[in-house]
C-alpha cells in the first residue's frame, strides 16, 4: 500500500529494444500503468465472489479449481510481492516498516470500529437485534491483529447475535488475508536486510518454490482445512512470485514471458490446479496488462481499492440484513453493493489513508539503493491497493 506518486525507472538507453523483446523493466512505466484500475477490479472479483455465500445463493464461482475470490487475492499478493520488493531495495528499513504500517493499520483500525459501531447496530435493528457495546469492544481488541488464524475463541467474527439470521457468521471475513500481507512485508524487509544483494535473487526464487511445491502438495493431498495452511502458504507464494518478476525483470521479455504464462495459466485452469500454481503466470500477465490498457488515470487521484476491499464484506451483510438478497439476483446485489461502498472507500481514502500517507512522507528518509534494474516507490500499494501514477508527488 502506498501514497500518491510512483519512483522514477531508469532513463531508457539508446538502441533500446523492441516493444516484443523489451524487458519487463523496460516497459514497465511505474508514472503510467494502469495497475490501478487492475487493482480496483480485483477488489470488484471479491465482492462478486462473496455475494454468492453471504446472499445464500450456493457456492462461489470457481475457475480452475479456485474460487473467484481465491484468484483476486492471488492477484493482489503478486502485484504486491513486486512492487513491495521494489520499495524496499531503495529505501531504508526504517522507512519502509513506517510506510508499510501506516498504510495498512489506520485503514483497518478505522474499519474495525465501523464495523462494530455502525454496521453492526444498523444489521441489528435491521434484523433479529443482539448488538450490545461490549461485545462490539471485544469485537475490535480480539481482531486487531489483522485477523490472523488463531486458537478458537481468540478471534472473534460476529458480536452478539447481530448475525443470527444470516446464511454466513462472520461480519468481515475478507480482513484475515491483511494479516498475510503483514507477513510478507516482514520477509521481505528482513530478508533484503540480512542477505547479501548477490544472495537476494536466489534466496526469493527458492522461497518462491518451496512455498509453491508445498501448496501443491497440499492441494494434491486434498488436505482438510486448507484455510489454515495451504491458502496462505499460497498467498506468500504468490507475493513471493511477484518479487521474483521483480528482481528478474530487467531479464525478463514480456513479450514473450505473457505468451507463457497464457499457455501455462490455460493449463491450470484445465487441471483444476489454479490455487497452487496460477500465481507467477498470474501476476506476470497482470504487469503485461497494466503496460497495454490505456486506464493510467483510474485512481491517479484518489485510490479506493483499499477501502472496496476492507469495507464490501460488512456493506453485504448489512444488504443482506436488509433482505436485498431475498428479491434481487446475484449480480444486481453486486451492483448495489458496489453502490454502497464506493462512497464509504472515497471517505476512508480521503479521511483515514491520504493523511496516514501523508504522514508517512514526514518519516526519515531512507537512501535509493544502487543499481537496481527497476525501482518501485515504498508508497505502491500493499494487498487490495492500486497503484497511483501522477506525474507529481502530493
Amino acid at each position: 500500500m502506498r501514497e500518491p506518486g510512483s519512483a522514477a525507472v531508469p532513463t531508457p538507453r539508446c538502441g533500446a529494444p523492441s516493444a516484443r523483446r523489451a524487458a519487463l523493466a523496460d516497459r514497465f512505466d511505474p508514472r503510467r500503468n494502469a495497475l490501478n484500475a487492475i487493482r480496483l477490479a480485483l477488489a470488484v472479483v471479491v465482492i462478486v465472489s462473496h455475494t454468492w455465500v453471504l446472499g445464500g445463493y450456493g457456492d462461489e464461482p470457481q475457475l480452475g479449481g479456485a474460487n473467484l475470490g481465491a484468484w483476486a487475492v492471488l492477484g493482489f499478493f503478486g502485484l504486491s510481492g513486486f512492487l513491495i520488493t521494489g520499495s524496499r531495495l531503495r529505501t531504508s528499513a526504517g522507512r519502509y516498516y513506517l510506510a508499510r504500517a501506516l498504510r495498512i493499520v489506520p485503514g483497518f483500525a478505522v474499519c474495525l470500529v465501523v464495523t462494530a459501531f455502525v454496521v453492526a447496530p444498523v444489521i441489528a435493528v435491521l434484523g433479529t437485534g443482539g448488538w450490545d457495546a461490549a461485545s462490539a469492544a471485544t469485537y475490535v481488541v480480539r481482531n486487531a491483529a489483522l485477523y490472523p488464524y488463531a486458537p478458537p475463541g481468540l478471534v472473534q467474527p460476529s458480536i452478539g447475535a447481530v448475525l443470527s439470521g444470516a446464511p454466513y457468521p462472520a461480519l468481515n471475513g475478507s480482513l484475515w488475508t491483511l494479516f498475510w500481507e503483514a507477513g510478507c512485508y516482514l520477509l521481505v524487509g528482513v530478508g533484503v536486510s540480512l542477505l547479501p544483494r548477490r544472495l537476494l535473487t536466489p534466496a526469493v526464487v527458492a522461497a518462491f518454490g518451496a512455498t509453491t511445491a508445498l501448496a501443491a502438495v497440499l492441494h494434491a493431498l486434498g488436505q482438510p482445512g486448507p484455510a489454515v495452511l495451504e491458502r496462505p502458504l499460497q498467498m506468500v507464494s504468490a507475493f513471493m512470485a511477484g518479487a521474483v518478476l521483480l528482481l528478474l525483470s530487467h531479464r525478463l521479455p514480456l513479450g514473450a514471458a505473457s505468451g507463457v504464462s497464457a499457455v501455462v495459466l490455460a493449463g491450470v485452469v484445465i487441471t483444476g490446479t489454479a490455487g497452487p500454481l496460477a500465481a507467477l503466470p498470474l501476476t506476470l500477465l497482470l504487469l503485461a496488462a497494466s503496460v497495454v490498457l490505456p486506464l493510467a488515470r483510474v485512481g491517479a487521484r484518489r485510490d479506493l481499492s483499499y477501502g472496496v476491499y476492507v469495507y464490501g464484506f460488512a456493506v453485504q451483510q448489512l444488504l443482506v440484513a436488509a433482505g436485498l438478497h431475498r428479491h434481487v439476483p446475484p449480480l444486481v446485489f453486486v451492483l448495489v453493493a458496489l453502490v454502497v461502498v464506493t462512497p464509504v472507500a472515497w471517505a476512508s481514502f480521503v479521511v483515514v489513508e491520504a493523511p496516514a500517507m501523508r504522514l508517512a512522507r514526514r518519516g526519515p528518509v531512507g537512501r535509493t539503493a544502487a543499481a537496481q534494474p527497476l525501482v518501485v516507490d515504498l508508497r505502491e500499494p500493499a494487498l487490495p491497493v492500486a497503484v497511483r501514477t501522477p506525474q507529481r508527488e502530493r
